[in-house]
């Protein structure tokens, strides 16, 4: 799909979501999204205090324009990271500094021209108005990026360009007074700059603002939820992948009118999701939620949600209305679209488990790159909340609610996800595999109800390995380690994890996924034997480091078909190991296990060791090597990644009769 129908298709969804698409009744309609015309314009933020942090509010324009073609707009609202079509980016970008960072990246696929943001506010007449911030370049992509050029307009005045190259923060702040315009609108701007070269163009605003000094407003007040048990949301894998929910309740769904109606009542409140799936691809869910005591509020579920087809596509519906039917909790839906002049079946079922809607989207037809199921919103603020491990959690403040969204790994066909968005690449032979995703959607009055659940089964070793002290060993001869290791137990140090990490035989990320024998330089074997004896004569676990991600051409047994291919054929390359200048590639996850067969019984049986430790395996997210050779079992799906990883996991808690530990955070 070219960039054009790919925004045609998503405003369109962003229209259907308001109510706005024509319909008809009797024959069956057909909506084609390249014929749409929309709009993507909301009503002016009505201020509700005198200093307003911008990066917290989530009702604003987001577009762009490449050079030398019309401009583009995404739905109201909208943030993601590199979109597909033209690579912008309009998210919160941590910190920098001290100061919170909002990237805002120019288009650099199809193309190079600008990207803007622009707030518009209902004027409340003050006497002056500040807009203030800073700009920057992402420090870690500086020295590879030219700079990039930010702007800063307000009511369509430009008050600042500048060009900037390096990560430090530099301010700008703008006193404007006696404005008398209806509404103040304010836009900032970033492209890549006069050489038009978007690489590396990481442009960075920070602690955007504005103030309407003298303004005399206050938040909204909500009651205080009734306090949570924690104990009661503790992981469990019961729900799958939805999070716990911390207070006894009842759900129901029902249907009447080509709507559906699925509510939780709980002690804690009341959620209602009203679902019209007869607009958009998935239709329009609106949540009306009201804790105990408190008022209803409202906001939109999977909002800006839509199918990317892999060509026009257009859904008919027979006499306007799909088909619905309630089951338990769950209402079932069915539409058909055309695709390619062939009628194609869509399945929608959405259920509720706790708070949270479970949002379920399967196609009989391998006819789908990719589904964007959307997200909450857009609400007038909405402000991050880092959760390490989880992602970030929204708490939209009007609303008095945590609201959290993300894709079931455990169920997805997928090739990869990011956010919400679900990919499903070509395989060699250009077929893909057919949709298959929930997308879970959970608002609660505590932010512990909002996590997701991991149902992974929990270690065997947790409660052994939780009162330890890791000690992560990266170089020196095994006699050395060893003797340190009887000093540190003299000193009291009796409970440790002790990992090797560079011991392998042609040096440390090298020649993998061949590691024996122990290397010469530090002692070979012999020595090894001898640290390892040491190691748990004193009470200590001892693992050694392996690989079974990472293949160096130089491994000894090299076979292409170990390699993990892209869509076109091509190797995935891995870790590139600057000290060697060598490339080494993914390993395609059907050959994981037998590699590490290879390698784990004689690790074992030559050294004893009691645990292991697999680098890379728990760092990178399971679509990072992905197969996609047409007949291999599981190709293009990442789910066969992580059932390969699972498995690896086990197989080396049997084979070393211990925990299995692994590189920890996400690469």
């Amino acid at each position: 799909m070219d960039g054009v129908t790919h925004h045609r298709v998503l405003t369109l969804v962003a229209l259907a979501a308001y109510g706005l698409a024509a319909s008809g009744s009797g024959a069956p309609r057909v909506q084609t999204a390249a014929r749409a015309k929309v709009t993507t314009t909301s009503a002016p933020i009505r201020p509700d205090e005198a200093h307003m942090r911008l990066d917290d509010l989530g009702i604003y324009r987001v577009g762009f324009r490449r050079d030398g073609a019309p401009a583009q707009e995404m739905p109201i609202g909208w943030s993601a990271h590199f979109d597909e079509p033209s690579g912008i980016s309009c998210l919160p970008f941590g910190e920098q500094g001290g100061r919170r960072a909002w990237l805002l990246h120019c288009p650099w696929r199809g193309g190079v021209g600008f990207t803007f943001q622009e707030f518009t506010f209902k004027n409340p007449m003050t006497k002056r108005i500040v807009v203030s911030g800073a700009t920057a370049m992402k420090a870690e992509y500086a020295d590879r990026s030219d700079g990039a050029t930010f702007r800063v307009l307000v009511n369509g005045r430009k008050l600042m360009e500048r060009h900037q190259t390096d990560a430090q923060w530099r301010r700008f702040s703008f006193e404007l007074q006696g404005v008398k315009t209806t509404n103040v609108i304010v836009r900032f701007e970033t492209d890549p700059g006069p050489k038009r070269n978007a690489s590396f163009d990481y442009s960075l605003w920070g602690d955007r603002s504005i103030t309407f000094v003298g303004l005399r407003a206050s938040p909204p007040r909500h009651p205080e939820p009734p306090d949570l048990d924690i104990a009661k949301v503790v992981n469990s894998a019961r729900n799958g992948v939805a999070p716990s929910n911390g207070f006894p309740y009842r759900v129901k769904a029902s249907v009447e009118s080509g709507t559906a109606r699925l509510r939780y009542e709980g002690g804690d409140g009341v959620v209602e999701y009203v679902w019209t799936p007869s607009v958009g691809d998935i239709g329009r869910i609106r949540a009306h939620a009201a804790v105990r005591g408190g008022s209803a509020h409202s906001v939109d579920v999977a909002y800006g949600a839509r199918i990317r087809w892999t060509a026009d596509a257009g859904s008919v519906t027979a006499g306007g209305t799909p088909a619905l039917r309630a089951a338990g909790n769950r209402v079932v839906c069915e539409k058909t679209f055309r695709v390619r002049g062939k009628t194609v079946a869509v399945n929608l079922t959405a259920s509720v488990v706790g708070k949270a809607l479970l949002l379920s989207v399967a196609c009989g037809e391998p006819v789908v790159e990719a589904l964007d199921a959307g997200t909450w919103g857009p609400v007038l603020r909405r402000t991050g909340i880092p959760v390490p491990y989880y992602g970030t959690v929204y708490y939209a403040r009007q609303e008095g609610l945590f609201l959290n969204s993300y894709l079931d790994w455990t169920v997805s066909s997928a090739s990869s996800h990011s956010a919400m968005l679900a990919t499903y690449s070509s395989l060699t032979d250009r077929t893909r595999r057919r949709l298959k995703e929930t997308a879970v959607f959970a608002p609660a009055w505590h932010l512990a109800e909002v996590l997701p659940n991991i149902p992974n089964v929990p270690s065997p070793y947790r409660g052994q390995v939780g009162r330890r002290i890791v000690l992560d060993v990266w170089g020196g001869r095994y006699a050395d380690i060893a003797r340190r290791l009887e000093a540190l137990h003299g000193m009291g140090l009796t409970n440790c994890t002790v990992l090797i990490h560079d011991w392998q035989r042609s040096g440390y990320d090298n020649a993998l996924p061949m590691h024996l024998p122990a290397a010469a330089d530090k002692g070979g074997d012999e020595a090894m034997k001898t640290l390892v004896s040491t190691a748990t004569r004193l009470g200590y676990l001892i693992a050694l480091h392996e690989n079974y991600v990472d293949y160096y051409p130089n491994y000894d047994n090299f076979d292409e078909r170990h390699i993990a291919l892209d869509s076109s054929g091509k190797r995935v390359p891995a870790w590139y190991n600057p000290g060697t200048k060598i490339q080494s590639f993914a390993i395609q996850p059907n050959a994981i296990l037998p590699l590490a067969e290879t390698q784990s019984p004689e690790i074992n049986r030559r050294f004893r060791t009691n645990a292991c430790y697999l680098d890379v395996h728990s760092a990178v997210p399971p679509w990072f090597h992905v197969d996609h050779r047409a007949s291999e079992e599981g190709s293009g799906t990442f789910a066969r990644v992580r059932e390969a990883h699972r498995d690896l996991f086990a197989y080396e808690r049997r084979t070393h009769g211990g925990p299995v530990f692994g590189e920890g955070n996400n690469h």
